[in-house]
């Protein structure tokens, strides 16, 4: 039951129209993107379009949280998933997005 509520709802995000604005920050921000096929410029959106409906991201620090820096995100996220059906990354609750390079000065468990 909830995977066809979860497939209804999807369905319904990808329906809506894509932003102009947001598919200029994909060509800007993912060259490849203009050499995709239509198909997959489309499947891409749609991916990126339930990533934002699903997902959410935190801004750590002083940055300043905005759609470009989402969508930039995750147009980057399904690149690499592009040909897979419906993984969209089910263990990931939330994006944290630093101003800078993180780096984890912890060296606990890595040896």
């Amino acid at each position: 039951m909830f995977g066809s509520l979860k497939r209804w709802r999807r369905r319904k995000v990808v329906s809506k129209p894509f932003c102009q604005d947001w598919i200029e920050i994909i060509k800007r921000n993912l060259p490849v993107y203009r050499r995709l096929t239509v198909e997959d410029q489309q499947a891409l959106l749609g991916k990126v379009q339930i990533f934002l409906d699903e997902k959410r991201f935190e801004a750590c620090g002083v940055l300043l949280m905005t759609d470009g820096i989402c969508v930039a995100i995750a147009a980057q996220a399904f690149l690499l998933l592009l040909q897979l059906k419906e993984n969209f990354y089910p263990r990931l609750p939330s994006i944290l997005v630093y101003p800078q390079a993180y780096l984890v000065r912890s060296s606990e468990g890595h040896r």
